[in-house]
């Protein structure tokens, strides 16, 4: 039998690294898929104080973890049209707050102060609006 030449064991040598790297590369996790964005109707999670002016409570209905939050509805009873005698005018003027614009203001006046603090205005789950995540 003849001795392996030293061409044949450099040529076995890279054959044999070759087939490490790429069966190595079929191994390997895939990346990650990006995470996903999307527009989300939801209920808000609860009605809170978004912010003070002075001594004076401002109230929004948190639509935590979205932004940029649009098309407003009241789910309660009397649907959007009972929004429209608060000093705000209908819900869908009513503005949105915050860094993230995910904190939609509702009206003290004509509107939460005329329902007892357990009533269904007072409830997160009787606002909808749409919030962009990503």
């Amino acid at each position: 039998m003849k001795k392996p030449t030293k061409t044949l064991t450099a040529v076995s040598l890279m054959l044999n690294l070759m087939l490490l790297f790429f069966s190595s590369q079929a191994l390997a996790a895939p990346p990650a898929p990006p995470e996903p964005e999307y527009w989300l109707t939801r209920t808000a999670d609860y009605i809170g104080i978004a912010y003070f002016t002075g001594v004076e409570p401002h109230f929004a209905a948190f639509f935590n973890g979205g932004r940029n939050g649009t098309d407003q509805h009241y789910l309660g009873p009397g649907g959007d049209g009972a929004t429209c005698g608060s000093s705000s005018g209908c819900i869908s003027n009513w503005n949105w707050w915050g860094d993230n614009l995910n904190k939609l203001l509702v009206p003290k006046d004509g509107w939460l102060l005329n329902d007892p603090l357990w009533g269904p205005r007072w409830q997160g789950s009787n606002y909808q609006a749409r919030l962009w995540y990503d």
